[in-house]
């Protein structure tokens, strides 16, 4: 998710690639999460806090992230996450946040890859919960570049460099509604991708998505 509510478990996942694609699954990972008070939590692999999907080295589908771990939030604010690999081509960095409110309008989960096998289409599964009502359309974006397989109530319309992706929902205070897309992904490698965020009228996701695609088989 990209917005919590306080004391919830962040479910963080991650993806380490080397300067070819190649998947990188012994690398030094440290997860620094600093909070709303400026308190710093330091997750690592070295100390175990940070784990390796036993799938991390299969070069083909595997909807299990390479590197995983929770963190339980605390107050309302932003959250701010800097990431780091150390691995043979160097030590890399990047950083990112999630937000803590206190109440949303709607409780948006996603459930979809963190690397793609470019060559095969891959699901991104989207959970609503709705603590508002609304009607109207739900809103993703996705690079133009990404085939979207035709499905019965999705819209696809693509404007400059962005594949717009739209659903008519009716929501009610109370309700909890289920949408997914199959996506397929340039045969290019490596590669990052951002999607979204989503929009339910005038709400939002707090981030974008992140999508790393490794290596192409020649």
């Amino acid at each position: 998710k990209s917005i919590f509510l306080p004391n919830e478990n962040a479910f963080v996942a991650m993806a380490v690639l080397d300067d070819q694609g190649h998947m990188v699954c012994d690398a030094n990972v440290t997860l620094t999460v600093t909070d709303s008070s400026n308190t710093t939590t330091t997750l690592t692999t070295t100390n175990g806090e940070i784990s390796i999907s036993d799938e991390c080295k299969v070069l083909g589908v595997t909807n299990l992230p390479d590197y995983y771990t929770t963190y339980k939030v605390n107050g309302v604010g932003t959250y701010v996450m800097n990431l780091t690999a150390a691995t043979a081509n160097g030590i890399r960095t990047i950083l990112d946040n999630f937000t803590v409110q206190s109440q949303v309008d709607f409780d948006v989960a996603r459930a979809g890859p963190t690397r793609i096998y470019p060559p095969v289409p891959y699901t991104m599964n989207i959970t609503i919960a709705a603590n508002s009502n609304y009607n109207g359309p739900v809103i993703e974006y996705v690079p133009a570049s990404f085939v979207i397989t035709q499905q019965q109530g999705l819209t696809v319309t693509t404007v400059a460099d962005v594949k717009v992706l739209s659903w008519d929902a009716k929501l009610k205070k109370g309700d909890r509604i289920s949408l997914s897309y199959e996506f397929d992904a340039p045969d290019i490698s490596p590669e990052f991708y951002l999607l979204g965020e989503l929009g339910i009228g005038t709400w939002k996701e707090a981030r974008q998505w992140q999508i790393a695609s490794d290596l192409v088989p020649a």
